[in-house]
């Protein structure tokens, strides 16, 4: 055989070796292609999902302000009230106090009543006695 028979069938082999592989490679880059358009396809709805989920987040989270910003508004107002029945109830007690104080001086004047009473049934005893 001549040398260049075997350099055309050499080089015959070579080009057949790379369209071969050329059409080979080629459904592979579709594959990778195919793959990353799935994962575009994916990453799209997770993105989706994602902006979703913070949406709502935000809204609860201004509903939690919200409901703070109330509840703040309630303790102050219950601090002012539990401040103002603190007041009331020291009157109150003052009141009582005084209530208190009046009974036991009118007590006082219920005893004092009762031995005048029971020194005048024993004057006007002793007095029809003497008659």
């Amino acid at each position: 055989m001549d040398k260049k028979i075997i350099i055309i069938i050499i080089l015959s082999l070579i080009i057949i070796g790379l369209i071969w592989f050329g059409f080979s490679r080629g459904s592979y880059f579709e594959t990778i292609i195919e793959q990353i358009q799935g994962q575009r396809i994916s990453l799209i709805r997770s993105t989706a999902i994602i902006e979703s989920e913070n949406s709502r987040v935000r809204t609860e989270s201004a509903e939690l302000r919200k409901n703070y910003i109330q509840s703040e508004q309630n303790n102050i107002k219950s601090e002012e009230d539990n401040i103002r029945l603190q007041t009331e109830n020291k009157y109150y007690r003052g009141i009582i106090g005084e209530i208190t104080a009046g009974s036991k001086e009118t007590d006082q004047y219920l005893g004092e009543y009762g031995r005048i009473t029971d020194d005048f049934a024993e004057f006007l005893r002793q007095a029809t006695i003497t008659d």
